[in-house]
């Protein structure tokens, strides 16, 4: 027996040694392809979500995960499932897009844009975090900056208060649309906990996307697929909602 370059020879048999996490590309198969121009194809609400819940988010979810484990893409402060969703919510709201037309394969259109957004997002956090210093660390201020921390008045302005308000009147406006427009059992229980939080908006210390994301999960009961594609499904309707007038701001 010998070894060359990570791969074992057994006879005339080779064994060859696969990163962790890492799968055949036998997930994402013709009939993976041909389910997404079925998925395009289709005018129906629940055939659609049928569809790609059972034929294309399995295919989606192991793209996601091999491209996350053999590149090492990562996030500070976000695990590999909260990045995996988020790779997800993007892959669903580019099922429209691939061509077959174009003869390219399915598989190699989704794979290429996945990696291209995770490759984005794992650059942008590491700007962010170039540009980040610790509120505690005030070696790294500048003398200017020392002063404005410590004479920085915490108590919003008046304009600041008004326009929180009218963010919310409008975010409660939106949900109340929203509401007309879900079918879904799922897609309902997401609109109804979004809601839940808009109204206890003043009584949450902390919002941010991760935030959201967790108090959405906790209140539906929802699993992370479950929740990705609920998602996804209202970001495609808010987007529509903001192209009117009514819902522009």
């Amino acid at each position: 027996m010998s070894a060359i370059k990570g791969k074992k020879v057994l006879g005339e048999r080779r064994v060859i040694k696969r990163k962790p996490g890492k799968k055949s590309k036998n997930y994402f198969t013709m009939d993976t392809q041909a389910a997404i121009v079925r998925y395009q194809a289709s005018e129906d609400h629940a055939e659609r979500e049928k569809i790609y819940t059972k034929e294309i988010l399995p295919a989606f979810d192991a793209l996601s995960e091999n491209l996350i484990n053999v590149y090492g893409y990562k996030v500070m402060y976000e695990s590999k499932k909260d990045l995996k969703a988020e790779c997800l919510e993007f892959l669903y709201s580019t099922v429209e897009k691939w061509d077959e037309s174009k003869g390219s394969k399915a598989f190699s259109y989704y794979n290429v844009v996945a990696r291209h957004w995770l490759t984005i997002s794992s650059k942008k956090n590491v700007k962010r975090m170039k540009t980040y210093i610790s509120m505690e660390d005030k070696d790294e201020f500048s003398s200017a900056d020392v002063e404005k921390y410590d004479t920085y008045n915490v108590i919003p302005s008046y304009e600041e208060m008004l326009q929180k308000q009218e963010n919310a009147k409008m975010l409660k406006k939106i949900v109340i649309e929203l509401k007309t427009r879900v079918k879904t059992d799922n897609e309902i229980a997401c609109v109804n906990a979004v809601e839940q939080i808009v109204d206890s908006l003043e009584d949450i210390d902390i919002l941010n996307k991760r935030a959201v994301l967790l108090y959405i999960r906790e209140i539906t009961g929802l699993s992370s697929k479950q929740l990705s594609v609920c998602l996804s499904s209202l970001k495609k309707h808010y987007r529509e909602l903001r192209k009117t007038d009514s819902f522009a701001y």
